[in-house]
């Protein structure tokens, strides 16, 4: 009997079990040589498509199945890109650092941000801007995903205004 985790990753995780009390496995993933493995077990950098995994149970005594149990299963391959959502900052500003707030619609989301001509760094929310200079500021805010898929840079403006005496 498998069961296996879900999701659009390139990674499954399988477990499954034995009738006889004791028994160990040997797997085999589309095709490959049976080898011993152990339950549960991952297998990371899958590709995109279809792909079987087959189990043997061996017994206490060393007897293996004879025909092994298997489960097929595809891996879709991720093609959304993530948002950059509820930002939040001051529109106009007298100090030269402000704090931007942000988040994406996914998780396990990378940020990278960017102040005017800059290059864009990895962030994280919040971010504290680099020193804006006056008048007017542009950021830019982009989500990468687990997958790879990059959001739209999301700009917004910033004003710095003169302090006041």
């Amino acid at each position: 009997m498998f069961t296996t985790s879900p999701g659009r990753t390139t990674s499954r995780r399988f477990s499954f079990t034995a009738s006889k009390p004791g028994s160990t496995y040997l797997c085999s993933l589309d095709g490959t040589a049976f080898t011993t493995c152990a339950s549960p077990r991952t297998f990371s950098g899958l590709s995109v498509g279809n792909h079987e995994l087959k189990v043997k149970a061996r017994d206490a005594f060393g007897n293996i199945q004879a025909v092994p149990t298997s489960k097929s299963f595809k891996v879709v391959g991720d093609t959304t890109s993530p948002k950059v959502i509820g930002i939040k900052f001051p529109k106009k500003s007298k100090i030269a650092k402000v704090k931007v707030r942000f988040k994406s619609n996914e998780s396990g989301v990378t940020f990278t941000c960017k102040l005017n001509k800059a290059k864009a760094r990895k962030c994280k929310a919040p971010w504290m801007t680099p020193k804006l200079k006056k008048g007017r500021n542009t950021i830019a805010i982009q989500a990468t995903d687990e997958a790879g898929n990059k959001s739209k840079a999301v700009k917004r403006f910033i004003k710095r205004t003169a302090r006041q005496k």
